[in-house]
């Protein structure tokens, strides 16, 4: 559906109202179709970009707005690490091999992470700084001059805003998702819940609201992982009871 249907027609149907002066005027419609496009990307991750990050010898933390100019938030996937040698073989750290820590556990578990010598990173953080955010690494690369090490981050990106009547919700770069046209009344339902608050109906905003969660639920159920999951743990116990995991010595705090 476009911008004009679904401020428009689409709207007036849920409202019982064609109403475009007084209570739900233009300017309020379109505001409300906005926040409901946002709030579906927020609720559901269903615009997910990647982004791919140069690393830099001995550079440990990477801008990610400006790595990802629409960046919003990362996926619960979390980046890769692809390691390219002179011969072409690439390894890649990604998941277990490269978790997620926090700056805080970090200064907890290892003190001196921050001036730990470089080499290959065994965990990223996250680090905001006023309007920026940093994604570091630790410990920082250490890059062979033959080498070429990228980082594959995916994120959810901000969505642009509605501008034309004739722009399509969840468009990139002129790009509108096919597969997400069947939820565009999703959105109709979450801006008739904040414009029913105008009228102060609050059975009927309630009543939009839990037909747009209907939406979101049915979403995240057609589009989860097929198939069984498996649980890892964070740490190998029995390793450390032995001393030793797989003959190495074990590292308690991973």
């Amino acid at each position: 559906m476009t911008f004009l249907e679904l401020y428009g027609d689409r709207l007036d149907r849920e409202l019982g109202s064609a109403d475009r002066t007084h209570l739900f005027t233009t300017a309020r419609r379109q505001a409300a179709i906005q926040d409901a496009q946002r709030d579906w990307v927020r609720q559901t991750e269903c615009l997910v970009r990647e982004s791919t990050v140069s690393l830099v010898d001995e550079v440990g933390e990477y801008d990610l707005e400006r790595a990802c100019p629409d960046f919003w938030f990362l996926t619960g996937r979390g980046p890769a690490l692809e390691q390219e040698d002179a011969a072409g073989t690439v390894t890649v750290l990604v998941g277990e091999d490269l978790p997620q820590r926090t700056v805080a556990w970090l200064d907890r578990e290892d003190p001196g992470w921050r001036q730990a010598d470089p080499g290959t990173p065994t965990a990223w953080y996250l680090r905001p700084d006023g309007g920026r955010t940093w994604l570091g690494l630790t410990p920082m690369p250490d890059i062979g001059t033959t080498d070429l090490w990228t980082l594959r981050v995916p994120y959810v990106a901000e969505p642009a805003d509605l501008v034309a009547d004739s722009d399509e919700p969840f468009t990139v770069h002129e790009n509108s998702p096919t597969r997400l046209r069947a939820w565009h009344q999703a959105l109709v339902h979450r801006a008739a819940a904040s414009l029913e608050l105008l009228r102060r109906d609050r059975a009927a905003h309630d009543w939009q609201l839990q037909r747009y969660a209907t939406y979101v639920t049915d979403y995240l159920q057609r589009t989860r992982a097929r198939g069984g999951s498996t649980i890892s743990f964070a740490r190998d116990y029995r390793g450390e009871v032995r001393g030793t995991v797989d003959g190495v010595v074990s590292d308690p705090r991973r």
